[in-house]
């Protein structure tokens, strides 16, 4: 049975649009940190170098094996007379076990610990930079969103306008050199447009390269650009305390710390007891001993400079790290403070104003008050005015997320 035309046509209309629906994902800021925060490969290899270090950690604690000697002298199977295997032999079996000096075990495991937390500091480091460069990449790819829906706004006006004026040039109403002027400057949005068009596919794929996923066909930015969040101005103590950054350097100094430990402990000397059965021309004794290596020469000095040389080093650049972040606060607020002094002050009104310029002059052209350089002027004006008017949006979205990090609060 073969469906008439008239019935198909919207059904295939229909199915079309659902296709289009659900190929279309609509993400929100937080969406896109949580879904970077939950997807991300490198926090999940971050997370993996944790469980490293617990592993080293437990390693750490474990104390030495004893060792087990089984020791056979003196058994022949030539000369005379004959061997008697359990007089004319000798028969060793011993354990031994070394004794740590210096509380080896213990600092051992004191640098593990303080290297598991590090660790845990530079993950929470990398997922604070991930959240933060996607928040980033979220606002320019609705900035260069934003941007494009103006050009077609704009290229739909001038469309109508050439329409417009070639009816009146069919009309001899209107001069040729007019619809060419329009046709000209209709002709350079196109050109824009299509620059715009490529910055919203590069940008749209730099957001999804930070968050760690394949990008879909299509994105609704659902956040807007016009929504001024406001982000107090932080006492730079506390910030100083809660960075991450700062934190990944101070536990570098305690990692450091327990280095120095570690190695003034691996210079004394371990012990090792043997103990065991000795058999000799049938004869049963006992074996006892003790070993160990004297510190003439190696006294592990040269270790124990260098991890000396590592706190030293790990504490100036904990050093260098607070005076970054205070310096790093004080920049993005005054940024910050600039950008939204922008978009909140004459900016705005110089797009309304612009707006109704040029809708005053399209008014005009029609009833034939203004010619067409007038007209395409205040379009242009126009035009520009919003496009400038949202990339200071762009750019005040992502100043608040360059604010929240460096306040060490989550974008």
């Amino acid at each position: 049975m073969r469906w008439p035309t008239v019935f198909t046509m919207p059904v295939l209309l229909a199915t079309a649009a659902c296709q289009m629906a659900a190929a279309q994902v609509r993400l929100g800021l937080q969406d896109a940190v949580r879904l970077a925060l939950d997807r991300n490969a490198h926090l999940s290899a971050g997370q993996e170098l944790i469980g490293a270090a617990q592993g080293l950690r437990q390693q750490a604690g474990l104390k030495p094996n004893p060792r087990l000697y089984l020791q056979q002298e003196n058994a022949r199977l030539w000369q005379s007379p004959g061997l008697v295997y359990w007089r004319d032999t000798d028969t060793f079996a011993y354990a031994g076990y070394t004794v740590e000096r210096g509380g080896k075990r213990e600092k051992r495991v004191e640098y593990a610990a303080a290297n598991t937390a590090r660790v845990e500091a530079d993950q929470t480091l990398l997922r604070r930079h991930v959240a933060a460069r996607v928040a980033a990449a979220y606002w320019a790819a609705a900035g260069a969103v934003r941007i494009v829906d103006l050009l077609n706004e704009e290229r739909q006006n001038l469309l109508q306008v050439v329409r417009y004026t070639e009816a009146r040039v069919k009309e001899g109403a209107a001069a040729g050199a007019d619809l060419l002027r329009i046709q000209l400057e209709s002709q350079r949005v196109d050109a824009l447009l299509a620059v715009a068009q490529q910055d919203v596919d590069r940008s749209r794929l730099e957001l999804y390269r930070e968050i760690g996923v394949g990008p879909p066909p299509s994105v609704e930015f659902s956040d807007q650009l016009e929504a001024l969040r406001d982000v107090a101005a932080p006492d730079t103590g506390d910030v100083v305390e809660r960075r991450p950054e700062v934190t990944l350097a101070r536990r570098g100094i305690a990692q450091a710390e327990a280095q120095v430990k570690l190695q003034l402990a691996n210079a004394k000397p371990d012990p090792d007891y043997i103990f065991g059965y000795k058999r000799t021309a049938g004869f049963d004794s006992i074996v006892a001993g003790v070993q160990m290596n004297l510190p003439v020469r190696n006294r592990n000095q040269g270790n124990i400079a260098a991890a000396e040389a590592e706190l030293r080093a790990a504490r100036e650049n904990a050093r260098a790290v607070e005076m970054q972040v205070a310096i790093e606060l004080q920049s993005a607020l005054r940024d910050y403070e600039l950008k939204r002094k922008l978009v909140s002050g004459d900016l705005p009104r110089m797009v309304q104003r612009a707006r109704d310029s040029a809708r005053i002059a399209q008014f005009a052209f029609r009833e034939g008050g203004v010619d067409v350089l007038r007209l395409l002027d205040a379009e242009r004006i126009r035009i520009e005015t919003q496009l400038m008017y949202t990339r200071s949006l762009t750019d005040f979205q992502q100043s608040t997320v360059a604010l929240q990090v460096a306040a060490g609060v989550n974008p």
